[in-house]
């Protein structure tokens, strides 16, 4: 049995068709970043 070490996963992304280096990839990485930290905020809210 032979074991496959797993790449860089930013290479793993390029070999999905994703360019980590594309100024739009990292720009909805943030945005979605954004959100869910807005979301969690809301639901820390609700719980105090």
């Amino acid at each position: 049995m032979k074991i496959i070490l797993s790449d860089y996963p930013a290479n793993e992304l390029k070999i999905a068709g994703i360019d980590v280096n594309s100024s739009e990839v990292i720009e909805s990485a943030v945005n979605m970043f954004n959100q869910t930290i807005d979301e969690f905020k809301k639901l820390y809210k609700k719980m105090k």
